[in-house]
């Protein structure tokens, strides 16, 4: 406090403490500003968007375990398919808590067109805040493939070189209107193929994510 303020009765204004979600998006512009060329946060911070409202899963959205969480999305993702919710997304990006540790983790989730979130794998969704890119269902099949099942998108460093090189085919794949994906529910429910992504995700290979 000034001596100007202490003789006028007043006091200096408080700083304002950033909410949660500035945090969050200001931990994306951090991380794409480490980066030499364009990349996976690069990407995110271009493509991706806030997410605030979280949704209860429906009961027949399978649950994924902790630290599973882009196998457990995509598994999600086709059980919304078969289902005809063609309006839920695959969505990867970053997450942190609302009141606790400020400490944005790499996560994967499913979205709707109005940005709600429904989340296999947290238990605690509603107390988070969420950043990603919501990604075209057909891409993200398509890349799994690529992938040999691999789940996951910004975390696959080669997946990612790949897709890097041709940001036309990569800003395509942000999804912006519903769309069906024919087939999904026959060709990726099949038990061993769930099995298969969820051993993927289980590998070594993967990076540790929550």
């Amino acid at each position: 406090m000034t001596t100007s303020n202490l003789e006028a009765g007043t006091a200096e204004p408080t700083p304002r403490r950033p909410d949660r979600a500035e945090t969050l998006r200001d931990f994306v512009v951090f991380l794409a500003g480490c980066e030499q060329r364009f990349g996976p946060s690069q990407a995110l911070l271009r493509f991706g968007r806030g997410m605030d409202i979280s949704c209860d899963m429906p009961d027949w959205m399978p649950k994924g375990n902790l630290g599973e969480c882009h196998a457990a999305a995509v598994l999600a993702l086709v059980a919304a398919q078969a289902r005809g919710r063609t309006d839920l997304r695959y969505t990867e990006g970053y997450a942190i808590e609302r009141t606790g540790m400020p400490l944005a983790i790499q996560h994967a989730w499913l979205s709707d067109g109005e940005g709600r979130v429904f989340d296999p794998t947290w238990p605690d969704h509603r107390e988070h805040l969420y950043f990603g890119i919501p990604f075209e269902t057909s891409f993200v099949l398509d890349t799994l493939d690529e992938a040999e099942l691999q789940p996951g998108l910004l975390v696959n460093p080669a997946l990612m070189r790949k897709l890097l090189a041709d940001p036309g085919r990569l800003s395509a794949a942000v999804a912006t209107a519903t769309a069906d994906v024919p087939g999904v529910a026959t060709v990726f429910e099949q038990g061993a193929v769930a099995a298969a992504i969820r051993s993927r995700s289980a590998s070594n290979g993967m990076p540790p994510t929550a």
